[in-house]
């Protein structure tokens, strides 16, 4: 439970960095994603879906509702979700 601790307490360190809980189209909780603003750069530390949701639909639906929120910002993936949030800007560009 440390870990978690840690986490939470890195997030509540400071006013740019937050953590959404999302609600899939069921209106059931089924995702977490932490960020860090940084300027107009939204960056992506913890991208986490439920294993019922884990589908690059609802990535995209999650990363759609997050760039509704900061739609003037760039969102940028991490070292560990850079593959799912390339797919999102591909899945944009051939909306």
């Amino acid at each position: 439970m440390n870990l978690v601790t840690q986490e939470m307490n890195w997030y509540a360190g400071s006013d740019n960095r937050v953590i959404y809980l999302w609600r899939d189209e069921n209106n059931n909780w089924s995702g977490l994603v932490g960020i860090e603003l940084n300027g107009k750069q939204l960056l992506i530390h913890q991208l986490v879906l439920t294993p019922q949701s884990v589908d690059q639909h609802h990535y995209n639906q999650l990363l759609d509702e997050l760039q509704a929120l900061y739609p003037d910002d760039t969102i940028i993936g991490g070292f560990d979700n850079k593959d799912v949030c390339a797919k999102w800007e591909q899945s944009k560009r051939h909306a």
